[in-house]
């Protein structure tokens, strides 16, 4: 993405905690909309066979801007690209608190899926600056920062629209995006020297010779979009189901739903340390059976949701987490074009979410 600094100095602690806030606040922003689906069905008057359209209206914005924005982090200065995207997001969120119809709120949403791409912008560019020796820790933090942004964002969406309504939750996205902007643009050196050259469309293209080149990238996409589409199916249908008969739940209940996925981040520690002993391919097919195994479970009882939906939720939370730190090795193992490498991970990822 740019020439790295040697020593490593542009990456104080200050900044490295500033980076990884804003990693997670720009991740969050596409999952604000799951737990708040019922109160939005309500106000704009949609049966729940058709909110479920906000949500890939979402995610759908979200993989244009990794597909067609976050390469550009090869070509443009960092500074420049980060910012156009955190003012973009602030402006899609500050609509989606003034949309009055459903058409409205779901362009709303896409414009925020796809400027909330900015945090796969930023991982690249940290990694870009870290030295060789502490890059693994450096994505690290910025990876942990996305995680907790994507585990916290259910519950406090859910507990501001309980205490003041889902707009303000949209209102509050807009004002830290604004002060990120602030806050970014300050801690981001004008003038990096972008990694390529070329005209955007070259750009473009090499994201198919990368995945040509890299044999485990296609097969680890392919595995990892099987399990993207198992969790944003659970996570999409979850509130709807807990908010009608017979749990009748309300916006903050739903929300807290959102923390029994810190389970899932533990267990993935445990799940890392055996990929890293070569244990990569076994511990594939081992998760892909817990996520078989939790649908089963899921699927056993229609109004069992103490046992039965909870263990479900802990088991896909835990592999999708795992899904998480393959794209970290990726992103640590990138050469110079580290953007179109996060990307090309990334695309295969999001491809069946649209689906689910």
């Amino acid at each position: 993405m740019r020439t790295a600094v040697e020593d490593g100095s542009d990456l104080t602690r200050t900044k490295m905690l500033l980076f990884a806030f804003a990693a997670g606040a720009m991740i969050a922003n596409i999952y604000y909309i799951q737990p708040l689906l019922p109160v939005i069905a309500a106000e704009f008057g949609q049966d729940p066979s058709r909110i479920g359209y906000l949500v890939t209206c979402t995610q759908l914005g979200y993989a244009f801007g990794v597909l067609l924005i976050v390469p550009l982090g090869d070509k443009v200065d960092p500074r420049r690209l980060l910012t156009g995207l955190l003012a973009f997001n602030a402006a899609a969120s500050f609509l989606a608190a003034l949309s009055q119809d459903f058409a409205s709120f779901a362009a709303a949403s896409m414009l925020i899926g796809l400027s909330s791409a900015a945090t796969m912008v930023l991982v690249p560019y940290v990694a870009s600056l870290a030295p060789a020796d502490t890059r693994g820790e450096k994505v690290g933090q910025m990876m942990t920062g996305a995680l907790l942004g994507i585990l916290l964002a259910w519950t406090i969406a859910g507990l501001v629209a309980e205490l003041a309504g889902w707009r303000v939750m949209y209102w509050m996205a807009s004002a830290v995006g604004t002060l990120l902007l602030v806050a970014i643009r300050h801690a981001v050196s004008a003038g990096s020297t972008p990694s390529s050259a070329g005209r955007y469309r070259v750009l473009i293209a090499s994201l198919l010779e990368i995945a040509r080149r890299h044999e485990e990238l296609r097969w680890r996409s392919f595995f990892s979009a099987l399990g993207m589409a198992s969790f944003s199916a659970m996570w999409t249908a979850l509130p709807m189901l807990l908010s009608s008969s017979p749990y009748h739940m309300s916006s903050a209940t739903i929300g807290f739903f959102g923390l029994t996925g810190t389970a899932g981040a533990l267990a993935s520690t445990w799940i890392g340390r055996l990929g890293d002993r070569g244990l990569a391919q076994r511990m594939t097919v081992v998760l892909s059976l817990v996520v078989f195994a939790a649908w089963l479970v899921a699927g056993r009882e229609e109004h069992g949701l103490p046992a039965v939906i909870l263990a479900s939720v802990l088991l896909l939370s835990s592999r999708k987490y795992r899904r998480q730190m393959a794209l970290r090795r990726m992103i640590e193992q990138a050469g110079d074009s580290s953007a179109c490498c996060a990307v090309a991970g990334r695309c295969g990822f999001r491809v069946s979410r649209q689906l689910a």
